[in-house]
């Protein structure tokens, strides 16, 4: 399950979970949602670590995947096709993805 909100007139587009992700040397297995205007990327937020030892937590929760960073379209300079999808951003960022069907859309 996904925690995030639209913007005004944006709706989603495609959700990709799970997939891998690198910026240098960091390296995750994330979820990605794809809308309108954004891109944006998800994963399983802890406030509390000890949470999940709370005797009757455990059971019955439904945790989510909430917005931990998010990229506008517009702010999507180039993308490279190689042994990962390379993502550069208008400020030199860059970001690699293995992912086919997230390169085509």
């Amino acid at each position: 399950m996904y925690n995030f909100n639209f913007q005004e007139g944006e709706s989603l587009v495609k959700v990709f979970d799970p997939i891998y992700i690198k910026q240098e040397d960091i390296e995750k297995n994330i979820a990605i949602a794809v809308t309108t205007n954004r891109i944006l990327f998800m994963a399983f937020m802890k406030d509390d670590p000890l949470e999940d030892m709370i005797p009757g937590k455990v059971i019955g929760v439904i945790k989510f995947k909430q917005v931990f960073f998010e990229i506008p379209l517009v702010n999507i300079e180039n993308i490279q096709e190689g042994e990962l999808y390379k993502v550069t951003l208008f400020n030199g960022m860059n970001f690699e993805f293995e992912n086919e069907d997230l390169y085509k859309l």
